[in-house]
């Protein structure tokens, strides 16, 4: 959970203008955390209603040893509750 904090919080702070640096910046990060034989996460991030990264790390099946991948379903109940609510709040802040 930690971890997922990490990566949320760099995302909604560390990215201003999206280019090629922190593109690889996004991706060697999630790689450190997400290793090819554990379980992983997939990752989109949109600017002005266009996708500018998306990839998928790690594993959706331990045992299958099955890869992720960016149609994988997640079960995630309401974890994501408070990050929309955050990203909202975010939103109507840089609108005033």
């Amino acid at each position: 959970m930690k971890r997922l904090r990490l990566v949320y919080i760099y995302i909604c702070f560390g990215i201003t203008r999206f280019g090629q640096p922190e593109q690889k910046s996004i991706d060697s990060l999630m790689k450190t955390y997400y290793q090819t034989s554990a379980p992983g996460a997939a990752i989109a991030i949109q600017q002005h209603h266009k996708m500018i990264f998306e990839k998928a790390y790690g594993l959706a099946d331990l045992e299958t040893k099955r890869p992720l991948t960016l149609n994988s379903v997640f079960n995630i109940g309401s974890l994501t509750k408070q990050f929309t609510a955050f990203a909202i709040l975010q939103l109507l802040q840089q609108k005033n």
